[in-house]
């Protein structure tokens, strides 16, 4: 998937689906208007090779826009202000020593 600049993550587009989304549509749409008008077939006939076409020019485009999309190179997520509110520092590591108690033995042993 793909990351947009908001951080939504994006699905390439689906070609077959879009394409037969729109004929069936155009097809409806020629049904809608042949019955609308009270033409017949040989009226309508002419809009399906127009959705069929209009279809394929579509198809091609989303084709080509989904292709692009691919090739694109992505970049890191943008800084918060957060993140580039803070300085830059070396991490150091401390390490803290509590004094030793001296035990019995300890002490016959400086003696």
């Amino acid at each position: 998937m793909n990351t947009s600049p908001q951080g939504r993550q994006t699905r390439p587009v689906s070609v077959p689906h879009l394409v037969l989304g729109i004929v069936f549509a155009g097809i409806a749409a020629i049904w809608f208007l042949g019955e609308a008008t009270d033409a017949g077939l040989p009226r309508t006939a002419v809009g399906f090779p127009v959705v069929l076409i209009g279809a394929g020019v579509v198809g091609l485009v989303a084709i080509f826009a989904n292709s692009r999309r691919k090739a694109r190179p992505t970049y890191p997520a943008a800084e918060t202000a957060e993140t580039a509110a803070a300085p830059e520092t070396e991490e150091t590591t401390v390490l803290v020593t509590e004094p030793q108690q001296s035990t019995p033995t300890d002490q016959q042993e400086q003696s």
